[in-house]
């Protein structure tokens, strides 16, 4: 979201100007990480705190700018702790996300001066913030330890993101699939896709997130699903259960699987029902590191069901052609598919 569109949000919903489809475009953002809460929070904490009672009119914004511009010039930069700012310091920096609001802008004038007084720190959250960033390539795996007990496995050809200050706010960032196994501490954890929301408390499930599609499967425990969009409902996936969402569409409804075969990449295997031919040939290349071309457009949508553990790739390949009554051609690590 951009800044200038949510600082007007914040200052509807503080002066109690928003409406229902502005409130749930706020609580996405709120939903989609830790530090967004945390800028909210403190300018919930701000407006709570102000003793002084909102004005009838909007202030001269005119000459309330111009005011502004000339305290612009001395801001500190950013690396200096937001904390250390004055409220009439914070002011400033309003005038880089929001420009000259016009007289159209009808929410109250100590909103606005409230979310002002937060820039700074919201500008420092995001501008400064740590990541740590775990990427795997393709045929490869890694396991990582976070600081409150949880593990993760992170599969072939993907990434996770996680704050450096992670411990109680316990928020990752995926793309490509992880499975996680995560430990009850009394905090929810959250794993954000691009277009999905996936939250627990403690326990073990997995997330691939690829094609535009995040599907999530649960070994124990519960889990919740929504995705991005702000219409979208939230589903409860139980243990043996998986959902899915594709784009901004809402979860699919939880269907009961057997996970020992569904998880199937962490007892390194590869899992086969009903796949077609050109998924396949994308799942093979991050399983085994090789190219697969698919020769003919009119073979892609054929599909197999299978299993193959701890299988060299060219009896893979070899069975999956004679199984489709088809042919395959190897030149180095590129394997053609033909009739």
């Amino acid at each position: 979201m951009r800044e200038k569109k949510l600082h007007i949000l914040i200052s509807k919903y503080l002066s109690s100007e928003i409406n229902n489809a502005e409130r749930i475009e706020l609580e996405n953002w709120l939903h989609a990480s830790s530090d967004n809460q945390k800028y909210f929070d403190r300018m919930v904490k701000h407006w709570s705190s102000m003793k002084i009672s909102q004005p009838h009119a909007i202030p001269e914004f005119e000459e309330f700018w111009r005011e502004v511009e000339v305290k612009i010039h001395t801001e500190p930069s950013v690396g200096i702790s937001a904390e250390q700012y004055s409220n009439k310091n914070l002011i400033a920096s309003f005038i880089h996300t929001i420009a000259r609001p016009t007289r159209k802008v009808r929410f109250t004038a100590f909103a606005v001066m409230l979310v002002i007084g937060g820039i700074i720190s919201y500008r420092y959250f995001f501008s400064s913030r740590e990541m740590v960033v775990y990427a795997t390539n393709n045929a490869e795996r890694k396991e990582i330890h976070l600081p409150d007990g949880s593990n993760i496995t992170l599969n072939s050809d993907s990434e996770i993101k996680v704050e450096e200050s992670f411990v109680d706010e316990r928020v990752v960032f995926l793309k490509g699939e992880a499975f996680f196994d995560v430990e009850k501490n009394g905090h929810p954890f959250a794993v954000n896709t691009s277009n999905a929301f996936v939250r627990v408390t403690g326990t073990k499930f997995d997330v691939s997130m690829r094609n535009e599609r995040t599907r999530v499967i649960v070994a124990e425990g519960t889990v919740t699903l929504r995705a991005k969009s702000s219409n979208s409902p939230t589903v409860i996936i139980h243990k043996n259960e998986k959902s899915e969402c594709f784009r901004d569409e809402p979860p699919e409804k939880p269907l009961t699987v057997d996970t020992h075969y569904s998880i199937d990449w962490l007892r390194n295997a590869i899992v086969f029902d009903k796949t077609s031919l050109n998924e396949i040939a994308e799942r093979l290349k991050r399983f085994y590191n090789v190219n697969v071309i698919i020769h003919d457009d009119s073979i892609g949508n054929k599909t197999i069901t299978g299993e193959f553990r701890n299988q060299k790739i060219d009896d893979v390949v070899s069975a999956i052609a004679l199984s489709l009554d088809l042919k395959f051609t190897k030149e180095d690590s590129t394997y053609t598919i033909h009739r």
